[in-house]
C-alpha cells in the first residue's frame, strides 16, 4: 500500500467550523440583555402610566398624564427604538368611581445590531397594566 499524499488541515477546519457555529450564539447572547432591559422598562412604563392615569381628576387629564409618565419612564431608562404608550380610562364624560385605567407600553427593538449593516429585523416588546381608578375622583371635596 502506498502512503497517502494528502495533508489535511483538520485543525484549521475545526477552528473555522467552530467559529461559524458559535458566531450566531455569541451574537444572540450579546443582544439578550437589551431585550430584557426593554421588557423591564416597558413593564415600569405601563405601571407608572396606569398610576398617573388613575389619579387624574378626569379621563382627559388622566390619559395625558399617563402617556407623559410612561414616555418619561422609557426616556429615563434610556430605551432606544420606537416607543408607544397607550392609555384608556373608563370615563364617558362623567366621573366613574370604580373604573379601570388600562395602559400598554410598547418598545420596538432591532433583533440584531450589526456594526456594518446597523439594526436588523424587529422585535416588539409590549406590556400591559390595569390600575383601579381613585374611588373619590371627580367628587366635590366641599360637598
Amino acid at each position: 500500500m502506498r502512503a497517502s499524499t494528502e495533508q489535511g488541515a483538520a485543525t484549521m477546519e475545526l477552528v473555522a467550523g467552530l467559529a461559524v457555529l458559535l458566531l450566531p450564539v455569541v451574537a444572540l447572547l450579546a443582544v439578550l440583555p437589551s431585550w430584557a432591559e426593554a421588557a423591564s422598562a416597558a413593564e415600569s412604563a405601563a405601571a407608572q402610566a396606569g398610576r398617573a392615569a388613575a389619579l387624574g381628576p378626569d379621563a382627559a387629564t388622566g390619559v395625558e398624564a399617563g402617556v407623559a409618565a410612561g414616555e418619561q419612564v422609557l426616556a429615563n431608562r434610556g430605551v432606544r427604538g420606537e416607543v408607544t404608550v397607550e392609555v384608556e380610562v373608563d370615563d364617558a364624560g362623567a366621573p366613574v368611581r370604580h373604573g379601570v385605567a388600562r395602559t400598554t407600553a410598547q418598545v420596538q427593538l432591532p433583533v440584531l445590531h450589526l456594526p456594518v449593516l446597523g439594526p436588523v429585523g424587529g422585535l416588539a416588546v409590549d406590556r400591559t397594566h390595569r390600575e383601579p381608578l381613585d374611588p373619590w375622583r371627580g367628587l366635590d371635596p366641599d360637598a
